[in-house]
């Protein structure tokens, strides 16, 4: 008898032996590493990714009361996951904004516009010494000078025999030089006639050339979805030369906007998104729509509310995880 109950024992004891064996085995095979650049690449054990040569990342396994299946595309990281990978939860905040707008341009050389220009003050000239209907035949003459940008004020100025429409040829005779500059479709809202701007020439990096916005373009160039804005630059020693390229500066104001910083954006090349924390420390997808960057925050202008908590730091991870567990591809 005791022999038998010996026998048993060590039956029992070499079953859990293999038990505890094979448990191990199971929770090793269970590990996952992935790449955080091209999350379906896996393997089980640590290594390189064979497309980036990235290190690949253990896939943590999350306890059950953090199971993110309940979350359309939502992810859910502990907070030693947080710290590894550099991730942080902030709060979307309205900043105080005044970034210029910068935008490329030429010395003025514009035969078209000098040409209409002479011929509206010739005619006005005439116009004056006839007096009838006088107002009705320089009004299509006037609605082309419009059409190039030229302002009411200006018009009329050259309606009394007055302006210097060579400016827009050859410099004129004037301390003064013309300048073009593109301005995008998107900054054309934070434009004003009279603003402020800083030019510089390519021919001379160390000198600011100053002046203002006189005006804008009323049409917009389809191909290059811009304006162009005339600028009256001050030049008494006639450096800038027509069509010398500059860059330009326009002073637009300080403004209040909602902002984040410029590391919580994900730019899919389609669509920008933001991770979203809610109360549960779980991130969602959130597209949203941008506009100006400055300082290392960048302007939310659709998408997010002041005081949100979003995650920043390492928004492209974030988004490798989330198609590592399933999320839709799909934007």
């Amino acid at each position: 008898m005791k022999i038998y109950l010996l026998k048993q024992k060590r039956i029992m004891i070499f079953a859990a032996v293999l038990l505890l064996f094979a448990g191990c085995a199971a929770k090793e095979a269970d590990v996952i590493y992935y790449c955080p650049m091209h999350p379906e690449y896996t393997a089980k054990r640590p290594g390189d990714c064979p497309i980036c040569n990235m290190k690949l990342v253990k896939k943590e396994q999350h306890p059950a009361n953090a199971d993110h299946s309940s979350y359309a595309n939502a992810i859910f990281l502990s907070e030693k996951e947080r710290h590894e990978i550099g991730l942080r939860i902030t709060r979307v905040e309205r900043r105080n904004f005044s970034a210029p707008v910068r935008s490329p341009g030429q010395v003025a050389y514009d035969p078209e516009l000098y040409a209409a220009m002479v011929e509206y003050r010739q005619a006005a000239m005439g116009m004056a010494l006839v007096e009838r209907d006088g107002a009705t035949l320089l009004e299509p003459l006037a609605v082309k000078l419009e059409q190039a940008g030229l302002t009411r004020g200006e018009i009329a100025i050259l309606r009394r025999g007055s302006g210097d429409p060579l400016s827009y040829l050859l410099r004129g005779s004037g301390s003064h030089a013309m300048v073009y500059l593109q301005v995008y479709e998107s900054d054309i809202a934070r434009l004003s006639p009279g603003a402020v701007v800083s030019i510089r020439a390519k021919a001379y990096p160390d000198i600011i050339f100053r002046g203002n916005v006189v005006g804008v373009s009323e049409v917009m160039n389809n191909r290059t979805r811009s304006f162009t804005a005339r600028v009256k630059v001050q030049d008494a020693a006639r450096r800038l030369k027509p069509r010398m390229f500059v860059e330009g500066e326009i002073a637009t104001g300080n403004r209040m906007v909602i902002a984040v910083p410029s590391d919580a954006l994900l730019d899919t090349g389609k669509r920008k998104i933001v991770f979203i924390a809610d109360e549960q420390d779980h991130l969602h997808m959130k597209e949203v729509e941008t506009g100006i960057e400055q300082g290392g925050y960048i302007e939310i202008r659709r998408g997010l509310a002041e005081n949100q908590r979003v995650a920043a730091g390492a928004a492209f991870l974030l988004d490798s995880e989330r198609r590592l567990r399933g999320g839709h591809e799909d934007y």
